[in-house]
């Protein structure tokens, strides 16, 4: 069964996850978290017996979880990625009238990874590096391409097989193999084109990086990313042993799963001042407070992203969105400038219709807050990000008038 994820909208990582998690950035090794959702079908055959009769699917959704590339830029060819995170799975036998749903962990390392940079036709002044695996040359080895859905009530489930499942966990691997008798080993270059089209890529990522010329430098600021495509087998059985492979045997091979990442950029910021007043009262102090979005990270030990303050879409800046309720009022910035070039100064209401910007991510016990940008790098277009989704680090800052 061939099977695919939805697609939405966002930058590179995992809303974070699988179909795929996802978050990709520009450093040696740079992490960032990403929105994204996951459908993974496939017809595993119970360990007992290879043909149990039963056709189910795993749809598998987003929880959390992050994608790191790592770029190699003195070897060609050697690049790689790693995917982790937690996902929702809801697993379905329509046939026996079975639904089983469970959170699961996902870990996934690609390696052999090739990456181009080349000048930008469609926007000047940058350039585009993309990041492609092609098969049989990418590869992820024994189980390093996991979905483990351990404690799981379907677990045990077989379908019409009285067995069930007889191994002793309940993980299932992702990668890209044959079946040879009893054996798994690396498809061919023919195998390859019939299970995933002529070019036989199984990986592709992009993103657009300001400058000009050839080289894409591991500190360039990032003005746009593009969407995360991932082509996999998966192995037929519960047992964490099968290895991952395609089948074959039929006239369609089976086996295949598709995924779609929609990735979002984290970004370093900073509020003043380091008191928040949350007495939105008539009469109380209710002056701005001061968003700060640093276009090169200063954050140690983050998994922030550089990138173009310049870019920014700074009619789409909220503040503490994700947490407004419905008919709560949405803080935006009154007035923004640019005190130099790498750094974006927004002014945002502390109080609105008598609510406090931080009214509901106040921990009263701490008397603390915390405070969190969304943006678009890019342009919205009918209130769609026609760029990428940028979203701030977490900040807490102490709040005043409790």
């Amino acid at each position: 069964m061939k099977t695919q994820c939805c697609r939405l909208p966002n930058y590179w990582s995992f809303a974070k996850l699988f179909s795929l998690l996802a978050c990709v950035a520009l450093g040696s090794l740079v992490a960032q978290p990403a929105f994204a959702q996951f459908e993974f079908g496939w017809e595993p055959f119970p360990p007992s017996s290879w043909d149990g009769g039963w056709d189910p699917i795993l749809n598998c959704k987003a929880i959390e979880g992050t994608t790191t590339l790592n770029r190699n830029i003195s070897t060609p060819g050697s690049d790689s990625v790693v995917q982790e995170g937690t996902v929702f799975c809801t697993f379905t036998d329509t046939a026996n009238n079975f639904v089983g749903e469970h959170t699961c962990s996902l870990n996934v390392k690609i390696n052999n990874l090739a990456e181009s940079c080349d000048p930008n036709p469609d926007t000047p002044g940058t350039r585009l590096l993309t990041v492609t695996g092609t098969c049989p040359t990418a590869t992820i080895k024994q189980g390093e391409g996991t979905i483990d859905c351990t404690g799981a009530s379907f677990c045990s489930y077989a379908g019409s097989d009285p067995n069930g499942n007889t191994s002793t966990g309940c993980k299932w691997n992702l990668g890209w193999g044959a079946k040879q008798g009893q054996q798994v080993v690396s498809m061919t270059q023919d195998q390859c084109q019939a299970a995933f089209g002529s070019t036989k890529e199984v990986y592709s990522f992009s993103q657009v990086l300001e400058g000009t010329g050839t080289v894409c430098p591991l500190n360039a600021q990032i003005v746009k990313q593009g969407e995360t495509f991932n082509d996999y087998c998966h192995s037929d059985t519960w047992d964490p042993a099968q290895k991952a492979f395609c089948d074959f045997r039929g006239p369609t091979v089976k086996n295949i799963a598709e995924a779609t990442v929609v990735n979002f950029l984290t970004v370093d910021t900073e509020y003043s001042p380091n008191s928040i007043n949350a007495d939105c009262r008539p009469g109380k102090d209710q002056g701005p407070i001061t968003l700060t979005v640093l276009g090169t990270n200063l954050e140690p030990h983050s998994t922030n992203n550089s990138i173009a303050v310049q870019a920014i879409d700074q009619a789409s800046i909220t503040v503490n969105f994700s947490e407004t309720p419905l008919g709560f009022p949405v803080f935006k910035p009154t007035s923004c400038s640019f005190p130099n070039p790498d750094t974006l100064a927004c002014k945002v209401p502390s109080c609105s219709n008598g609510f406090s910007v931080v009214e509901n991510t106040i921990n009263s016990a701490k008397k603390t807050a915390t405070l969190t940008m969304e943006a678009c790098l890019g342009t919205v277009v009918e209130g769609v990000c026609n760029g990428t989704r940028i979203v701030g680090d977490v900040e807490t800052r102490k709040v005043a008038g409790l």
